[in-house]
């Protein structure tokens, strides 16, 4: 049995696709580092685009673009001032979302408030039936097809030799430098 995020929230599709779309826009436009590219795609994401726009990180136009391309790229149009919002201020304020049952970027969060359960899953298992429990975090790419704590550092090995920046083939709010990997990871896996 395995535990764990089983779809990204609309925060992180968000986030992701408009930090993707910054971080080719800024490796077009100049030579630069990549790993300062990097820093500069996590500081946007974090305190966004109205943040980026008065530190000349990239123009109003340039914003408008990522913002206007994010919502048509995820068929979110119908909330597209809520996005739009969202993107200007940055991922920083995505726990006003946690929870929020009648708010399309809302969340569960285990926070101490009442849990929204669209995202829960709440199952019955016969003990008979279970040989492992993994329990893990969204900081794994893939899942891999064995159970132990060794195969899912090799998959995450694996993801971070595939997709490095995580802009082609695994993108995410994130990617790596050469001094952190693009994501904190958990994984707990027990055999029974």
């Amino acid at each position: 049995m395995r535990i764990g995020a089983a779809r990204k929230r609309d925060t992180t599709n968000v986030t992701t696709t408009a930090r993707v779309k910054i971080f080719n826009l800024l490796k077009s436009k100049q030579e630069i580092d990549l790993n300062k590219l990097e820093h500069i795609c996590r500081k946007v994401s974090r305190f966004g685009c109205d943040r980026a726009i008065a530190e000349e990180i990239i123009s109003k136009k340039e914003a408008t673009t990522i913002i206007d391309e994010t919502i048509s790229n995820l068929d979110l149009l119908e909330m597209s001032d809520i996005v739009s919002d969202f993107l200007s201020n940055g991922i920083q304020q995505q726990q006003h979302y946690s929870n929020l049952t009648n708010h399309p970027l809302g969340f569960a969060s285990m926070n101490g408030k009442n849990i929204l359960f669209k995202d829960v899953l709440d199952i019955r298992v016969a003990k008979h039936k279970i040989h492992t429990i993994e329990i893990f975090s969204d900081g794994y790419d893939k899942r891999p097809n064995t159970t132990s704590v060794l195969a899912w550092e090799e998959s995450f090995k694996k993801s971070e030799k595939e997709d490095f920046h995580k802009c082609l083939t695994i993108p995410s709010i994130k990617g790596s430098t050469d001094a952190e990997f693009s994501d904190d990871r958990t994984i707990i896996s027990l055999t029974i």
